[in-house]
């Protein structure tokens, strides 16, 4: 247990944002549109922030989108307490614009006291690509109700999907890196950053085309906790197909790929064993 502690020790949760629920509040959502070039520009934040401190409004929350491809238009919400000096919104909207490397200023009023969400954003990407956020709320039916409903069948369904999830993923960040160690550095990377889990890898034997990776904190498993069985059938798919492309392209019905420890019936890590079948 103490090696699981030490592994993620070094996280810590990250609030997506773009919304803020502060009771006896007046959050007002500020979009900044600045010039790409801004990006080498010492001290534009810093004008930005001190239009805000010389009014002596606090900023609730600021967040800034650099569009993939060279060029674009930055953005940056920001997201500001205005109660009792609402009056300074339409002032701080000139003051913002004055600074150079600002492109445009708009605002919008809070949803209601206390609550303010960004409804300028859409669609949300990543790497140039649409993503989608789901809350737990939402996500622990698709996994939870499949098993109920369906059983071990649905397993078998989430690991064929996740497999060619993995298999595409990995082909996606093999153009981008051109290396295939690379590539896989950068799914680990991207695995934690969209929320499925941390991801080690125990052992990657390429001669034998065998590994061993854990996964730390699953955010499929997780919802099983206590149930006895394994449960990481999507993440174990996609992990599997990682490998199938890591080692030249395997076909599906080549690969073995099993659970052997998971949090689900009480291990401290998800742990997959995958590798290549022999050939007799």
């Amino acid at each position: 247990m103490g090696e699981v502690l030490e592994y993620t020790a070094r996280r810590e949760p990250y609030e997506v944002g773009r919304f803020v629920y502060l009771p006896d509040t007046r959050p007002y959502v500020f979009y900044l549109k600045l010039k790409y070039e801004s990006l080498k520009v010492v001290g534009v934040l810093e004008r930005i922030v001190s239009s805000f401190t010389r009014l002596k409004i606090p900023i609730l929350q600021l967040k800034m989108s650099v569009p993939h491809g060279v060029g674009c238009m930055l953005r940056m919400i920001i997201i500001a307490d205005l109660s009792n000096c609402e009056e300074e919104a339409s002032r701080l909207v000139s003051e913002l614009g004055k600074i150079p490397m600002v492109v445009d200023v708009e605002y919008d009023k809070p949803l209601f006291d206390g609550v303010a969400v960004d409804a300028r954003s859409f669609p949300l990407t990543l790497m140039g690509e649409r993503v989608v956020i789901t809350r737990k709320v939402i996500y622990k039916d698709l996994f939870k109700k499949g098993w109920e409903k369906i059983g071990s069948s649905y397993g078998a369904l989430l690991y064929l999907i996740g497999f060619e999830i993995g298999r595409d993923a990995f082909r996606n960040h093999y153009r981008i890196t051109g290396d295939r160690k690379m590539a896989f550095e950068l799914n680990k990377k991207l695995f934690q950053l969209v929320g499925y889990g941390i991801l080690e890898d125990v052992e990657i034997n390429d001669h034998r085309r065998r590994a061993i990776v854990r996964i730390h904190g699953s955010f499929e498993c997780e919802l099983f906790k206590g149930s006895g069985g394994n449960r990481g059938s999507l993440l174990k798919g996609i992990v599997a197909g990682w490998f199938a492309e890591y080692w030249g392209g395997v076909d599906f019905n080549e690969i073995i790929a099993i659970e052997t420890n998971c949090i689900a019936r009480g291990d401290p890590y998800c742990e997959y064993l995958i590798e290549v079948k022999k050939s007799t």
